[in-house]
């Protein structure tokens, strides 16, 4: 461009000079040369212009190809996790397909599960009808009970509300009386062999001559129980199981104590007549005006034992600790006369 202009005012000095030779008058070469000129500037104005828009464009091709690059760099990580996708898309299908695998394979036993949980609700609805009528059974013997001594043998008083009620001498042999609150009753002279007493409230009952020597073993002991009184654990060596609850002037009468260890007992009066003690630790008990007639005892420690006015008659002694020492074997096969 540059030398195009300067050829163009090379070529208008040459004609100014040729001009002026020919003539004297210059005033439209001048003219010429002012157009010239003028065409010049203009030509240089677009020149810039064009040169401006030039760099403007480039800076446009350089942003589109930042951008194309960054486009190119986001297809790459678009593929990437379109593949990552894919796999755990693949993995849910597969996850997908065993599972109605299982499920197909798990109908018929969801069949025996829904016949359980029928048997199940069948039950649970006779239990509750049967809960029902014992609450009923039980508000009647309140009242009964209090004229007269109960025949409530296999009764299903579980939870019951028995507080403050006669129950003397009821027969309760068998019954079901875990949970029920029967604080307060009375229970004198009454027969509970055997009788379910898990969990059962007995603080303040009155229990003098209750048959409490062999009752239910299983589930937990009663949940409180009369001053003086302990439920005893023991067993056979056979293995089976034995519970009594032991206090002053309980019916022990006729049961069986076997393989317990029980210190400082509390048995004031209570009818131990023909028991069967068998390796007991009774250390300490405070046995005063017990019966123990006819009851056999054997392996039995009954040192620093209180039998003051116990009834003794017929007792057997074996291999008996006396409560003021020694062995009853070693004494003539008794303890009677080192108590």
């Amino acid at each position: 461009m540059r030398c195009s202009r300067a050829i163009l005012l090379t070529t208008l000095m040459l004609t100014a000079a040729l001009a002026g030779c020919m003539s004297d008058d210059t005033s439209e070469l001048d003219a010429s040369i002012s157009e010239l000129e003028q065409s010049n500037i203009e030509l240089n104005e677009n020149l810039v212009t064009a040169q401006t828009e030039n760099a403007q464009l480039q800076s446009a091709l350089d942003q589109s190809v930042q951008d194309y690059s960054d486009l190119q760099v986001s297809l790459a990580a678009a593929e990437t996790n379109a593949i990552d996708l894919q796999s755990q898309l693949d993995a849910m299908t597969e996850s997908r397909d065993s599972l109605v695998i299982a499920l197909d394979g798990a109908d018929e036993f969801a069949d025996e599960i829904l016949a359980v949980m029928d048997s199940m609700n069948e039950t649970m609805a006779t239990l509750y009808d049967a809960l029902v009528e014992n609450a009923t059974l039980a508000q009647q013997w309140q009242i009964e009970a209090q004229s007269s001594a109960a025949d409530l043998r296999y009764a299903v008083l579980m939870d019951a509300t028995l507080y403050n009620v006669n129950l003397y001498g009821a027969d309760l042999r068998h019954s079901y009386l875990d949970s029920a609150n029967m604080r307060n009753s009375i229970l004198i002279n009454a027969d509970l062999t055997n009788a379910d007493l898990r969990d059962t409230e007995l603080s303040g009952a009155q229990m003098t001559g209750a048959k409490t020597g062999s009752i239910s073993p299983y589930g937990n002991c009663p949940s409180s129980l009369p001053t003086g009184y302990r439920c005893v654990d023991g067993s056979t060596d056979s293995g089976t199981l034995l519970r009594s609850l032991m206090g002053p002037g309980a019916d022990l009468s006729d049961s069986t104590f076997h393989n317990f260890q029980e210190t400082t007992l509390n048995l004031e009066g209570a009818n131990m007549q023909g028991g069967d003690f068998y390796n007991l630790n009774m250390n300490g008990a405070n046995m005063v005006n017990v019966d123990l007639r006819g009851s056999g005892l054997e392996n039995v420690n009954l040192y620093n034992s209180d039998l003051t006015g116990a009834d003794l008659t017929g007792v057997i002694w074996i291999n008996v600790m006396c409560p003021g020492g020694g062995n009853s074997d070693d004494n003539g096969n008794t303890c009677e006369n080192n108590l």
